[in-house]
């Protein structure tokens, strides 16, 4: 048997440590692509802003329409509403750049995994708080509620 263990080992290729660390790391690294939004399409609608774009960037950041909207109307401290287009109505007069500007904070904060920046994530409630897990590191972190401001 010793002889067949020995011709056994000199058919297979033998690795250096280096090359199968190098090969382990292939293996496991994620493939991440950066999170591309576009720009908010905001229109001026009366007393009324229209994001056009909006159910476009809420499917970019993964993220329901109704969590969004919550956020955005909370930190602009107004009323609004979804048309039948899906696109954000929002009570008063708020540029492209305020918006895009509320979107990347959105994004960093209920999107954006803390180490490892991936924007493979998902939100989830646990016993009253809600939490962000990484699909690619496995990390957890707690998010602040989105509060309505009075």
């Amino acid at each position: 048997m010793s002889e067949i263990a020995a011709s056994d080992a000199d058919d297979q290729e033998l690795y250096t440590y280096a090359e199968l660390l190098a090969r382990i790391f292939d293996c496991a690294k994620p493939e991440r692509r950066p999170l591309a939004l576009r720009a908010p399409i905001v229109s001026r609608e009366g007393k009324r802003a229209r994001w056009a774009n909006f159910a476009e960037s809420c499917g970019a950041l993964q993220r329901t329409e109704k969590h969004v909207a919550a956020y955005m109307l909370a930190e602009l401290c107004a009323e609004g509403s979804q048309d039948l287009e899906h696109a954000l109505l929002i009570r008063g007069r708020f540029s492209q750049a305020q918006l895009e500007q509320l979107l990347r904070r959105y994004a960093v904060e209920y999107v954006l995994c803390a180490n490892c920046r991936s924007s493979r994530t998902a939100l989830y409630k646990e016993a009253r708080t809600v939490r962000l897990a990484c699909l690619d590191c496995h990390s957890q972190r707690s998010v602040a509620p989105i509060k309505r401001a009075v």
